[in-house]
């Protein structure tokens, strides 16, 4: 073995047995070219300084069209991108499965302010923390889908507010150039804002999700059980026909169909019946549905239970082909010991693999807190009333379940050995408790998918890394996490593994993404810009949900300066957000909400409503 050192101290290189090792030290070559690098970026960097003076100046900004015209070429989504398509022999829209560099074209006008603001580097990315998240963790999901909870908080902002008042409207995720899946329900992509490792710094992860666009044309069988409250048979008896009237049309062959009555005790109308038996039964019983003479407060509740023990026994029937759970609550009023107990019931159906929908029967007064039923349960919530048919409403339903793409979507994320967590962004780690529950959920759904549609049941087990649990994933819909790291090394940055219930194929499928940054220099890449675009979008939803807290304690000074922050942000993402931050700083303006309660709770719900659903509600299509 020998050691030489060359004259000039460039390299050194070691010989063993005819091999040669060269050091980490760069080569003369490798500095004239790094050297080159940083001219060119530097006459870059220059080049885009003058262009954004010249962007912001009145006239550059006149020469783009103005915030305006932005605003409504946002707002009017193409017709052709709402069509279902024509699905060729795969099932595939060509016009959804577009290349992905024809999608990124449209990008290209979003992305410019986010090149000019990256091209000088904030120094606080080269800060260690003080702290970093543990290895292993749970965090809390923030896809919103077609959430009750979210959907209720929606309503009553909408009620509680005139139209102009409105700007959390405006507020959703950027549209992102995610590739769909070719044939699965789902994909995955990972991507990070650095084009190179060029020292120890903060870096930010991006986990993007996308669902596939085949999603309607086919669903599992559904084994439905409704189960009536007495107060719906007070409020409106002839609905409550009509809704199991078109249940029976809706349904298919495949489903089947059963009704639990809540009265003194909980009485099984009709058993779990396939849809033909069903309709042969209820053609001559149909008008004997009348109202209980009384019910207990518990009733419900345990109607609910009477339910589930009838869905739990027909999938364990080895001798019937059992269908996915769902309960249907057809109810009315607005009693809370009542909402609280079928609360509880739903989380417990959820448990055993059920969801739990809500139809609230109403006559244009107080709708009741009946939405958090469907929220535990996982479900979706129906308020009827007025002209609205219960047919649409029962088409609703249906057509949600049908554009699921994935169920049990479990995102791990773990994270090279050089690379720490620093936080997750929009976002908290779940505490022991509410990880056990998220756990036996999941345990649970799995199981009941397992023996509803033949996918092997495959969850149980916890993996290591960052993880979240996403209930159900809508087609077409998709979705961004970001991570923020700090990075001391080159190499693995982290391995991203999603596992869910294919709802298009109808078994267990697994996605996975990888990401690296190696020490050659390279120029920033598409990718790396967009990731910095939903960073800065991210931050902006931060700072409006900073703002709502603010509003809280009566602090309008400290509102208006976190809603600085997020226009500052906004020069740099979109035009639309700039329009979102101006409308709320008018709003927090005014002086009214500091005398009137109701209109500071109402203030403070649409600043942290407009931040969940920058982070979580995707971009209109």
């Amino acid at each position: 073995m020998s050691i030489e050192a060359p004259p000039d101290g460039s390299e050194l290189a070691t010989s063993f047995e005819g091999a040669t090792v060269r050091d980490a030290r760069p080569s003369e070559a490798r500095r004239r070219f790094a050297d080159d690098e940083v001219a060119r970026n530097k006459g870059l960097r220059d080049k885009l300084l003058a262009d954004r003076d010249e962007l912001r100046s009145p006239d550059g900004l006149n020469a783009q069209g103005g915030e305006e015209q932005e605003v409504e070429a946002y707002l009017d989504v193409d017709e052709a991108t709402k069509s279902d398509g024509s699905f060729d022999e795969e099932g595939t829209s060509d016009d959804k499965l577009e290349p992905k560099a024809k999608r990124r074209a449209s990008f290209g006008r979003g992305l410019v302010e986010v090149a000019r603001r990256i091209a000088v580097e904030d120094p606080r990315l080269r800060v260690r923390p003080d702290t970093f998240l543990p290895r292993v963790f749970y965090f809390e999901n923030t896809y919103l889908g077609g959430a009750a909870a979210y959907r209720e908080r929606l309503r009553r902002l909408d009620e509680s507010l005139s139209e102009d008042e409105r700007p959390y409207h405006l507020a959703h995720g950027y549209r992102q150039a995610f590739d769909p899946p070719a044939r699965a329900g789902l994909s995955v992509s990972a991507d990070v804002d650095a084009p190179y490792y060029d020292g120890p710094r903060r870096t930010f992860l991006q986990v993007g999700l996308q669902g596939s666009p085949r999603h309607g044309w086919r669903r599992p069988p559904l084994d439905v059980m409704i189960v009536v409250d007495r107060r719906a048979f007070a409020q409106d008896g002839d609905a409550v026909i009509e809704v199991i009237v078109a249940a029976l049309r809706q349904l298919g062959a495949a489903d089947r169909l059963g009704i639990v009555v809540a009265g003194q005790a909980p009485t099984t109308f009709m058993p779990l019946s396939r849809i033909e038996r069903a309709r042969s039964f209820l053609a001559t019983r149909l008008d004997g549905l009348k109202a209980p003479l009384s019910a207990p407060a518990d009733a419900l509740e345990a109607a609910m239970g009477k339910a589930g023990a009838l869905l739990a026994a027909a999938a364990d029937d080895p001798s019937l082909v059992p269908g996915s759970q769902t309960l249907l609550l057809v109810t009315a009023g607005d009693d809370a010991a009542s909402v609280a107990g079928a609360a509880r019931a739903a989380h417990a159906l959820t448990t055993q693999g059920a969801v739990t929908s809500v139809l609230s029967l109403y006559d244009g007064g107080e709708r009741g807190g009946w939405w958090q039923v469907a929220n535990a349960g996982y479900g979706n919530y129906h308020a009827q009333g007025g002209d609205e048919s219960v047919g649409a409403v029962i088409a609703e339903e249906l057509a949600s379940l049908a554009r699921v793409v994935a169920r049990l979507v479990r995102v791990n994320v773990r994270l090279g050995k050089h690379a720490r967590a620093v936080r997750v962004l929009g976002t908290r780690v779940l505490d022991a408790e509410e990880v056990a529950r998220v756990k036996a959920r999941e345990v649970a759904m799995d199981k009941s998918l397992s023996r509803a549609m033949g996918i092997t049941s495959d969850r149980g087990e916890d993996d290591d890394g960052m993880q979240t649990v996403i209930p159900y994933f809508y087609g077409d819909d998709s979705h961004v996490i970001l991570i923020e790291l700090w990075v001391d090394g080159p190499g693995a940055v982290a391995d991203v593994t999603v596992r869910y219930k294919d709802m298009v194929n109808l078994d267990n499928a697994v996605a996975r993404a990888s990401v690296r940054l190696d020490a050659r220099p390279r120029p920033r890449s598409p990718e790396a810009l967009l990731v910095q675009r939903n960073v800065e979008g991210a931050k902006l939803a931060e700072a409006l949900q900073r703002a709502s807290h603010r509003v809280k304690w009566s602090d309008p000074l400290g509102a208006v300066r976190e809603l600085d922050r997020a226009a500052a942000l906004a020069r740099h993402t979109s035009a639309v957000d700039r329009r979102v931050v101006r409308d709320f700083r008018d709003l927090v303006a005014e002086q009214r909400w500091r005398h009137d309660e109701a209109r500071r709770a109402a203030l403070m719900e649409s600043l942290q409503l407009a931040g969940e659903r920058k982070v979580g509600e995707p971009a209109p299509r």
